[in-house]
């Protein structure tokens, strides 16, 4: 996953500014070299949040993927684990 060169302030700041000024995403996008879409997108994943909500949440989700790939290595050690013990020497 491409981590964002913005920060979550800058995400808020982007997304107030845009909703500010709801005619003009167009040029709030080129503003900032994103696309509407990307406006668009951030709107929908971080409706309503704070960037202290919006920090919270990417760390969470940073966290999260970090404990995903340790639980998938335990499970491929068990997996080895398991198949060197069920051969007979």
């Amino acid at each position: 996953m491409q981590r964002s060169k913005f920060t979550a302030e800058q995400v808020a700041q982007i997304i107030q500014e845009a909703d500010a000024h709801r005619g003009a995403t167009n040029e709030v996008a080129r503003k900032y070299g994103i696309t509407t879409k990307t406006i668009s997108n951030w709107r929908e994943q971080f409706k309503g949040m704070q960037s202290e909500d919006i920090k919270n949440l990417k760390r969470l989700e940073e966290e999260n993927g970090r404990l995903k790939r340790l639980v998938s290595r335990q499970a491929y050690d068990i997996e080895c684990l398991k198949e060197i013990n069920s051969k007979k020497w």
